[in-house]
């Protein structure tokens, strides 16, 4: 089993998909020497899933008997290794 976060820019599936298949996993293998042949694994684009992330904020961290913090008061990424 391989899960493996790749980042691309919003709204860049569509080409990123029309490249194929072997150029995704050109891309995979040059990011990350590390998995070798791990990416044939990958055998069709439909095995690769979008995350669509959006960073989200609340307007007001603070009411009478209530204050958010951490986690609590903002989205985190789970590009940065934190989780969802």
């Amino acid at each position: 089993y391989l899960q493996i976060a790749f980042l691309i820019p919003k709204g860049s599936d569509a080409a990123l998909r029309a490249r194929g298949l072997d150029a995704f996993r050109s891309d995979i293998r040059a990011a990350l020497p590390e998995v070798g042949n791990a990416v044939d694994t990958i055998t069709t684009l439909d095995d690769v899933k979008k995350l669509d992330v959006k960073l989200n904020r609340l307007r007001r961290w603070h009411t009478d008997g209530l204050l958010c913090i951490g986690d609590a008061a903002h989205a985190m990424s789970p590009a940065g290794g934190v989780g969802i």
